[in-house]
């Protein structure tokens, strides 16, 4: 019986893993139980990293997006869980730009994106703010924004607006299950109603 069905046989909705975090190595050549079980599933999995209480783990929500639906499908659970929810830091970060000005041209454009998603969250109480980073990597610059904000808990979907559709994992997903050292919430791809 695959992962999967296991789940689906006794109506799992949620799948709670403890990582103890091997490193880049071992999780490279041996691989990762957590990695591997996040990839096969299609329920949302929350990673516990670190040693918090439950009660913290809303209190700094990093929440990445790259503004597809896929990135935002975790505002209806943070919607639902406000009163519990310290704050929102969004993160979008900004690859592969050509110069100057398109650089200015995507952060204008993020910011404007990044204003209403903030705005959105303090209309059902919830304190926000947003970060735009250009320095790297996506996964390697929220994985550095998790530890500089002390974040207790990062949400993250399982694939993004990459350019191959129907990945089992996207990479920045898949960089951040690795490496990050915070709490993740893996959210599945929703099935869309088209």
């Amino acid at each position: 019986m695959g992962k999967q069905s296991g789940l689906d046989q006794y109506d799992i909705n949620l799948l709670l893993m403890a990582s103890h975090g091997k490193g880049i190595w071992a999780s490279t050549f041996r691989g990762s139980n957590t990695f591997n079980a996040v990839r096969a599933i299609d329920i949302p999995t929350l990673v516990v990293k670190g040693d918090y209480k439950c009660s913290d783990y809303l209190q700094r929500i990093l929440l990445p997006t790259d503004f597809s639906r896929k990135s935002l499908i975790a505002l209806n659970f943070i919607r639902n869980l406000r009163e519990n929810v310290g704050e929102i830091i969004f993160v979008h970060v900004i690859e592969g730009v050509r110069g100057d000005d398109e650089l200015l041209e995507n952060k204008e454009m993020a910011e404007d994106m990044l204003k209403e998603l903030c705005n959105e969250m303090q209309d059902f109480g919830i304190q926000s703010r947003y970060v735009i980073a250009d320095g790297g990597a996506a996964s390697r610059e929220i994985c550095k924004l998790a530890e500089e904000e002390n974040c207790s808990l990062v949400i993250t979907g399982k694939t993004g607006a990459g350019p191959i559709k129907g990945l089992l994992m996207g990479s920045t997903a898949q960089n951040i299950l690795l490496n990050c050292s915070r709490t993740l919430w893996v959210m599945p791809d929703e099935e869309s109603e088209d």
